[in-house]
């Protein structure tokens, strides 16, 4: 047996009634899922607008400290080189003192015992002197005075000449004064 073919024209199937009280629920629960999502979006907008303006503040912040980090970086290299100015400058006054002693001396011994300074030369470790003196007992008192006069002690290196009354050459070494290690510059 064959069945009939069915013809929905022929059989309207109906549509189940939904009733007014489930009607009502069903469009409250929409209204109050409407209100929650907005809410949320304005909740949710504020506080992205929050983080932003916390974001920005804190960038802000970041930059202020990294900016004062590399003024107290530059300004403590300005002092140090400033304070290693000051250091050469000083160091540099000593040893022009210590010169102006060395010369003083010299003066002095040129005018007592009659010495003539042929020739000095300084090649930062040491100072050397090569002098003409008239009279050979005039070598340890001059070896002491500049000993006394100056903060290195002076030594005799040679002495040449015939030892007559012509007189003599004398070499004397001292280290080179010690002030000058701060003045010198960095190789």
């Amino acid at each position: 047996m064959n069945p009939p073919p069915l013809n929905l024209l022929r059989y309207p199937s109906r549509i189940p009634r939904v009733d007014a009280g489930l009607r009502r629920q069903a469009l409250g629960a929409l209204l109050v899922g409407a209100l929650a999502g907005s809410g949320l979006l304005v909740w949710q907008t504020q506080r992205h607008a929050q983080l932003q303006a916390e974001r920005e503040r804190t960038q802000a912040r970041v930059q202020m400290q990294l900016r004062q980090q590399a003024e107290r970086r530059q300004a403590s290299t300005l002092a140090q080189s400033q304070a290693r100015l000051i250091e050469r400058a000083q160091a540099w006054q000593a040893q022009r003192q210590q010169f102006l002693q060395l010369h003083a001396q010299l003066q002095q011994q040129a005018r007592e015992g009659g010495l003539r300074l042929q020739r000095w030369q300084a090649d930062g470790h040491k100072l050397t002197l090569q002098l003409w003196l008239p009279h050979p007992e005039r070598v340890p008192v001059l070896v002491s005075a500049l000993s006394q006069a100056s903060p290195q002690p002076w030594t005799l290196q040679s002495i040449a000449g015939p030892g007559d009354a012509a007189g003599l050459e004398v070499v004397l070494e001292a280290a080179w004064p010690a002030a000058a290690a701060a003045g010198r510059r960095p190789p």
